[in-house]
């Protein structure tokens, strides 16, 4: 086969799947082909032209009867394959590979390979821009969904904040307001009968029995003068055992007493009853704490306010 021309297709043009095949009706309808052609010899000829399309490489056919039977559909026929053979291969050569080659057909699926490889390119070039937009659209939208978890956070902190705040000054209004009624309540006495009261032994006794319970349980005893005297005033407000049992859950929360500079942790005991410190967070103020200045207190800024927020807020109780 060495005197044999070269294929007309390289072996990787491939147009399966390709489902159209430019028949070129004018130059087909013109040809000698159609004209001396007999019906069987005309549709088998367009039967192997459409197989020939789907081959590889396009454009071409195998050199076998039998194979060619079948394509031209005559099945297993090979005799009324043969009959019309001469005519049915009309415009096809065989080449140096072994197949046959039609060279109109050849050329024209040349030209279909290579539009199929430019819309390959084009399709590839969009599949990428289409995952680039996608991954784009995924990094904005867990972008906006972490910026909105963010303000759901400030937002709940901020209220959080608020009503904190909200709670403070009530409590200082309501606090003025029971010192006014109970000033009130002591200077009234005096003015109808002429005459001081003072509270009983009976009613001093207790208080002092109970002031003693209070330090006696305080974990860090400094100015006990002033602890008496906030503890008087906090018993106005509340019940002893409200106290103790306050206290009680704040020195659970105290067992490291000393910060990373030494300071103490635990405040001060006129401080902590000024503060109302037993309706208080323990875990919430032994944060604040925590992370305080050795020199000076620091505001707690890490999750929801504590009671020692309010105590910054009034240096003088």
């Amino acid at each position: 086969m060495t005197d044999l021309p070269e294929p007309l297709t390289p072996e990787y043009c491939d147009l399966r799947g390709y489902d159209f095949m430019p028949l070129f009706g004018h130059r087909l309808f013109s040809s000698e082909f159609y004209t001396e052609a007999s019906d069987a010899e005309f549709r088998a000829g367009m039967r192997l032209w459409w197989a020939a399309w789907n081959q590889l490489p396009a454009g071409s056919l195998p050199n076998s009867d039998r194979a060619l039977a079948t394509l031209a559909d005559f099945g297993r026929d090979v005799k009324a394959w043969q009959a019309v053979k001469e005519r049915a291969l009309h415009g096809f050569i065989l080449c140096s590979d072994g197949r046959l080659y039609h060279p109109m057909l050849c050329q024209e699926a040349l030209d279909a390979y290579e539009e199929r490889l430019r819309k390959s390119k084009k399709r590839l070039k969009d599949k990428e821009r289409l995952q680039a937009w996608r991954e784009m659209r995924r990094k904005q939208n867990g972008d906006a969904h972490q910026s909105e978890e963010q303000s759901n956070d400030e937002m709940e902190v901020k209220r959080v904040s608020s009503e904190f705040q909200g709670h403070i000054r009530n409590a200082c209004v309501a606090e003025n307001a029971r010192g006014d009624r109970d000033r009130d309540s002591y200077i009234s006495p005096s003015l109808r009968s002429g005459s001081s009261s003072s509270p009983s032994a009976e009613a001093v006794g207790s208080r002092a029995a109970e002031f003693d319970e209070f330090w006696a349980a305080y974990p860090r005893k400094v100015d006990k003068g002033s602890a008496m005297k906030a503890h008087t005033k906090a018993r106005t407000k509340t019940p002893q055992s409200e106290i103790m049992l306050g206290l009680s859950r704040h020195v659970a929360a105290w067992p490291d007493r000393k910060s990373d500079h030494g300071f103490d942790l635990i405040p001060y005991p006129a401080s902590w009853l000024n503060a109302m410190g037993w309706a208080g967070d323990p875990e919430a103020s032994a944060a604040a704490r925590k992370h305080a200045n050795p020199h000076r207190v620091t505001r707690n800024t890490q999750g929801a306010p504590s009671i020692w927020d309010a105590v910054l807020d009034h240096p003088g109780v």
